[in-house]
């Protein structure tokens, strides 16, 4: 990565460090700051000072570098993203088709099916962030198609179950009051 990038660009190092810290280095340090890395820890990197590196990070030097190491470092990250995204999407597939694992009373692993909510909020962000890329790839609007359809109606039947168990919960409750009424008179 680093070998793309002309050397020195024109100068080396800049000077306030040239004798303590080599080019590979100094290019670590300028991909730590562009990750975000806390001006003491690229000055632990360095072995300077930390005023030393609030300095170096000013110079014309150090923006050209990292100017050149932007995109590079941008492409490393969103390709670490992606790596974490899928295996985030492993793990809610795991879930979605095994359940929720649990120690049985008999101390045995079980699985419980997950909660109709959670696989309506997982399958809705799925179908969001797929819409999004099949706009961004495709370039047009978005569009209805029979997936939203589906998902539309799915949500409608996970809604009016809710409701009809809400109203199952609130005739029981009554049924409750109306026998502890009954039971003190």
């Amino acid at each position: 990565m680093k070998d793309d990038i002309p050397a020195p660009l024109g100068r080396e190092i800049p000077a306030l460090i040239r004798r303590r810290v080599s080019l590979e280095t100094f290019y670590e340090g300028v991909e730590l700051f562009l990750l975000g890395a806390s001006f003491r820890t690229i000055a632990q990197l360095w072995v300077v000072p930390v005023h030393l590196v609030q300095r170096l990070v000013q110079t014309r030097e150090f923006s050209e570098v990292a100017r050149a190491l932007k995109p590079q470092v941008r492409a490393t990250e969103s390709i670490a993203l992606s790596r974490l995204i899928h295996q985030s999407l492993d793990a809610v597939t795991q879930r979605l088709e095994h359940g929720d694992p649990y120690v049985a009373a008999s101390g045995e692993i079980k699985f419980k099916p997950i909660a109709a909510k959670d696989a309506a909020t997982i399958a809705a962000l799925l179908y969001d962030r797929r819409e999004k890329v099949d706009r961004e790839v495709e370039g047009k609007a978005g569009v209805v198609d029979d997936d939203a359809m589906h998902l539309i109606e799915v949500a409608a039947a996970l809604d009016s179950f809710r409701r009809r168990r809400e109203e199952r919960q609130v005739i029981d409750l009554t049924a409750s009051v109306t026998n502890d009424d009954a039971q003190a008179a």
